[in-house]
């Protein structure tokens, strides 16, 4: 979801939640926008996908630890994934390896495995 300002209402908060939980994203229209202001910000834009192609989540926190860059990852909802213009946007698509025959990850646990990942250099028992 995209805001730049918080909802005035429950009620609102409620639409947005329950769009969310039904594949309707919220959006505005000022995503390419926000895409290019936190370009220039310096953040490069990591879509986060579950495209084999895409580039394993650990190889890009650690290129990110190791220059120092800063990271604005990109979810889509779960289902539809993120647009092929905001995939077309990103610097960089980046995936989380799965094994078993899974090809899917709930967009909260992704989050989550991506923000550990890119954590890993704050915490000082980090893997090498």
């Amino acid at each position: 979801m995209i805001r730049d300002q918080q909802p005035e209402d429950d009620a609102a908060v409620r639409q947005i939640v329950d769009d969310a939980f039904r594949g309707r994203p919220y959006s505005d229209g000022r995503e390419p926008a926000i895409l290019d202001a936190l370009r220039a910000a310096g953040f490069r834009l990591v879509a986060l996908t579950p495209d084999p192609g895409a580039t394993p989540i650990d190889r890009v926190a650690a290129a990110a630890r190791a220059d120092g860059g800063r990271v604005a990852l990109l979810f889509g909802a779960e289902g539809p994934g993120l647009s092929h213009e905001t995939l077309a946007a990103a610097d960089e698509r980046a995936g989380i390896p799965m094994h078993g025959g899974v090809d899917s990850l709930n967009v909260g646990v992704a989050a989550g495995i991506a923000f550990w990942e890119l954590g890993m250099g704050e915490l000082p028992h980090h893997r090498g």
